[in-house]
Order: C-alpha cells, then structure tokens, then sequence
C-alpha cells in the first residue's frame, strides 16, 4: 500500500475481473469526495466503477446493506462523495455501526472503542463486507444484492 498523490492510500493488484484499485482517502471523512474524484479522474474511471464502503449509524451493529445507488442517508463521507463526483450513481456498502447511546455525540460514538458484543458483532461484518466486495467483482452487484442484503440468522 502507497500513499498516492490523489489524498488517499492506494493499494492495486489483480483480479479474476479485472485489475483493482483499493483506497483509503487521507483526507476527513466529510472530505473524502476530493480523494475520490482525484483517483476516478487520474485512472479514467467512471462512478459505475465505484464501491465506497462505509460505516452506518442507522444500521445497526453488524448488519450490511448493498446498493447500486442512493441518497447520502446522512453520511457526511457519502455526501462529499456525491458532491465531487455529481452523482449518486455508485455502488455503497454501508456497514451498521449501531446508534449513539442516548446523550453521546456521534463524532465521538464513531471514534470511540466498542464493547465486546459490538466488537464481535463488527468483526464478523468486516468478514462478510470483504466476501460481499468479491461477490461484486465475481457476480455483479444485482446477485451480491440478493445474497448479502438478507438477514441472516445471528442477525437482527
């Protein structure tokens, strides 16, 4: 992995699909859109090519949720993304994170250790939000859709 002069940190490789490009914008969260028009403009991507993975407040702890387009939901990450690429058109893969507790700012609720259920609970996402990505490469994001935005059973 390299930090790339395009705000983020890159790593790139291969893939039955095709080449890939991993990054992780250096930037704040809410700015992270400058990271991710800089990488589409210099590789000649489109946002079709996009999956942004990030985390949800409004999902709870552990559970996934796929799409192939979308509003911000209130994700300033998501928001910035939208405004630097002008559209909404890109593939996300929100992570639940669960809901502050009552009186808890959410900046601090995001930046702050979990406890052991949520840990386990986030581990286990991180686990299926690395097959979810894969599925998308190997079978497209329609059947990734069908199998990962189910609940499982352990899921609520």
């Amino acid at each position: 992995m390299r930090r790339g002069r395009w705000h983020a940190w890159l790593w790139t490789g291969r893939h039955a699909s095709g080449p890939v490009v991993l990054a992780k914008p250096c930037t704040f969260v809410n700015s992270s859109g400058l990271a991710v028009r800089s990488l589409l403009s210099a590789r000649g991507l489109q946002s079709s090519d996009l999956l942004v993975v990030c985390d949800d407040m409004a999902l709870e702890a552990g559970r996934l949720r796929l799409r192939g387009k979308g509003s911000d939901g209130g994700h300033k990450g998501l928001r910035s993304i939208i405004e630097h690429v002008a559209t909404q058109d890109f593939a996300r893969l929100r992570i639940g994170i669960g809901a502050p507790p009552p009186g808890m700012d959410a900046v601090d609720f995001v930046l702050s250790q979990t406890g052991p259920e949520e840990r386990e609970a986030l581990e286990g996402a991180v686990a299926r939000a690395a097959a979810c990505v894969l599925a998308v490469m190997e079978k497209g994001l329609g059947l990734a859709m069908d199998e990962f935005n189910t609940v499982t059973e352990g899921e609520q």
